[in-house]
């Protein structure tokens, strides 16, 4: 495997080898702001929040221009383990239901996570066994996160309780139905100022970024 290669370069390389067209677009070209610097703003949320939405709207406009039926994402059991772990503690139920298989909404894409069992250390073995262009490298932003601890919390967990990950998954997948019972999907609307599809008069991109 070529490390030398940024990032970008290795997903070139790997979209190139298996003939799958290759879409690139940025948080400047699409929400007129970089990372970088909206980590420099006086905030209050963490940058993950800030990085996690606005990925996500940029993934489902992009899957809706190209006429999409599915965006398969590399989710894997680690990040639903943790995940779910993290809404506990948070006790954010109604993020733990969107966890959930997805039903057909106007306006979204469904997802799929084929990876969604398979824990990551297996994922990064496959690569290397098989010489894929991957990247390891860490987000420069990942100190910010609740979601590192919860990893090292799940790992060590996982080194003293092998089994760990997979039982909070297969406990969360029991207890899904349940919640989304009590939980109903929340009205569907369009933001009235970029007109993504959400579930407020307002998407949760705009408000981070100060639209109104």
């Amino acid at each position: 495997m070529d490390t030398a290669l940024n990032p970008l370069s290795l997903q070139k390389k790997l979209t190139e080898t298996l003939g799958v067209r290759h879409i690139i677009r940025s948080f400047k070209d699409e929400h007129g702001t970089t990372m970088d610097e909206l980590a420099a703003m006086d905030r209050e949320k963490g940058t993950c929040s800030y990085c996690g939405v606005l990925r996500k709207s940029i993934l489902n406009r992009i899957a809706l221009e190209i006429g999409a039926t599915k965006l398969v994402t590399g989710h894997n059991l680690d990040d639903e383990a943790q995940t779910i772990l993290l809404n506990h503690f948070r006790g954010d139920m109604e993020r733990m239901v969107r966890l959930a298989p997805p039903a057909t909404v106007e306006g979204l894409v469904m997802r799929a996570k084929p990876l969604r069992n398979i824990p990551e250390k297996e994922v990064a073995l496959y690569a290397l066994v098989n010489s894929l262009p991957v990247d390891f490298s860490e987000c420069p932003y990942a100190g910010e996160a609740l979601r590192g601890e919860i990893r090292e919390l799940l790992n060590s967990f996982e080194t003293k309780h092998p089994g760990t990950k997979y039982s909070l998954l297969r406990g969360f997948d029991k207890l899904v139905g349940a919640l989304a019972k009590e939980l109903p999907p929340a009205k569907i609307e369009k933001c009235r100022i970029c007109g993504d599809t959400c579930t407020e008069d307002i998407c949760q991109a705009c408000k981070l970024l100060g639209r109104t």
